[in-house]
């Protein structure tokens, strides 16, 4: 199995992944989170593939990065 398509956790598709042939890339990681910082936290939130940047409603930004550890 290829790359880990973004937001994609329905049954069908975790019923198929293999650990040993799941790659999953730092912008997965990624755009996994948005969606649960979008939701928990006021503000905007924005993913790219070089992180998530994320304003808060009070004006205050921040930075999330990833990367893959070898």
């Amino acid at each position: 199995m290829g790359n880990v398509s973004k937001n994609s956790t329905n049954d069908k598709v975790l019923s198929q992944m293999k650990c040993e042939n799941l790659h999953i890339s730092p912008d997965d990681i990624l755009c996994s989170l948005q969606p649960l910082i979008a939701e928990y936290f006021d503000g905007d939130c924005q993913c790219s593939s070089d992180g998530i940047t994320y304003t808060a409603a009070n004006g205050q930004k921040f930075r999330i990065l990833a990367a893959e550890v070898k």
